[in-house]
Parts: structure tokens; C-alpha cells; sequence
């Protein structure tokens, strides 16, 4: 299925959204295209080096991002980028197998630059991926987060209903060779939000 057929083209035409920081930044919310592998890389650029280890590829490569945009348009994963004034400032995705026993499980990445964290932008960037997730009748999300690098996204994971699953010693290995532990959170989705 393509970005242009299916429920994927019913979910572009939901963005672009706005967010209002508390520090009274505006923030737009939308899926990328081809031309934002330029603001992508660029965020990552300004990420600490031991943040972008956290991702399964380079993330400062320009053929990495491109990639990733590609799968996005494909329909393979769906994406939202985090714009101040034109900046990209943050950056989610739900990886979704294509095939075999875990289609119906798919895994967050999150990834926000130090100042725009604490300001609920991890949040708002998290619920509407959820979302997105229910839409996809994606029945299980999962993040497998680092305990002590990525602490700020175990927070806003927790404020969205995922739950600590499991905890891996020695799970993440550093560029110098300090080892990490990983944490394995999973928020089960329902085809409705529900009524309360």
C-alpha cells in the first residue's frame, strides 16, 4: 500500500498540526517528505553523539535519513516531524514489520533535541503516534529504550500508558565500550480510544 491509497492517505490529510509549548513556542506537527532530509539530518547533527547510538543506523548519513523517508512514503512506516520557525526540532516513527508473526506489534523511536524536552513536545509527539498506531490496527507498541541516556523519553512513555515489560543488563554498549541498560516498554492499543 502506498502513502497515496488506503487509510495511509486518510491520515496524511490530518496534518499539519500546531502545538503551543508552555515557553510559548509554537511547534508544527507533520509527516515528512523528500525534501526534509536536509532539517532531518540536521537534527540529528545537533544530538548528542551517544543519543544518535541509540538509533540501529547512522542517523547523520545522508542515505540513512533519505531511507527512512522513503519507507515513510512507501507506507512501510509512518513518521511526524517537529518544526519551530522551519527547524526540525523532533523526529517519531513506528517501524512496522512487513511481514511474518509480529505484523500486528510495531516499535516507537523518538528523538527531540535537549531544549525543546521537558516541555511535553515528547508527549503530544507520542499520543499522536499512537494514534496513528490504532489507525494502522497496530495492536502492541514497543520501545526499547536506554535507562540513563534516553530517561526523558522513558517519562513520556510512561505518561501514555506503556509499561515496563522487561529490563536487559548490559543491553546498549557505548562507542567506549560503558554498557547500558535497556528497557523494554510496550502499551497495548484498541481499535477505539473508548468511552470515560
Amino acid at each position: 500500500m502506498t502513502a497515496s491509497s488506503g487509510p495511509r492517505a486518510s491520515i496524511d490529510q490530518k496534518y499539519p498540526k500546531e502545538i503551543l509549548l508552555p515557553d510559548g513556542r509554537e511547534v508544527l506537527i507533520r509527516p515528512p517528505g523528500k525534501a526534509d532530509a536536509e532539517g532531518l539530518l540536521g537534527l540529528f547533527q545537533r544530538l548528542p553523539l551517544i543519543e544518535r547510538w541509540c538509533f540501529g543506523e547512522n542517523p547523520c548519513e545522508r542515505g540513512v535519513v533519505e531511507g527512512w523517508i522513503d519507507r515513510h512514503l512507501e507506507g512501510r512506516t509512518f513518521g511526524i516531524l517537529a518544526l519551530c520557525e522551519d527547524e526540525v526540532v523532533g523526529f517519531g516513527t513506528i517501524l512496522r514489520p512487513g511481514y511474518g508473526g509480529r505484523r500486528h506489534t510495531s516499535t516507537l523511536q523518538l528523538a527531540v533535541l535537549p531544549t525543546f524536552r521537558k516541555l511535553g513536545l515528547c508527549t503530544w509527539m507520542t499520543l499522536d503516534l499512537i494514534r496513528r498506531a490504532m489507525e494502522f490496527d497496530i495492536e502492541t507498541l514497543r520501545a526499547d529504550l536506554v535507562m540513563g541516556l534516553e530517561n526523558d523519553v522513558i517519562e513520556a512513555l510512561g505518561q501514555c500508558a506503556f509499561v515496563e515489560r522487561c529490563v536487559v543488563e548490559d543491553g546498549f554498549r557505548c562507542p567506549d565500550g560503558m554498557c547500558y541498560v535497556t528497557v523494554v516498554m510496550t502499551r497495548t492499543l484498541y481499535p477505539t480510544w473508548g468511552d470515560f
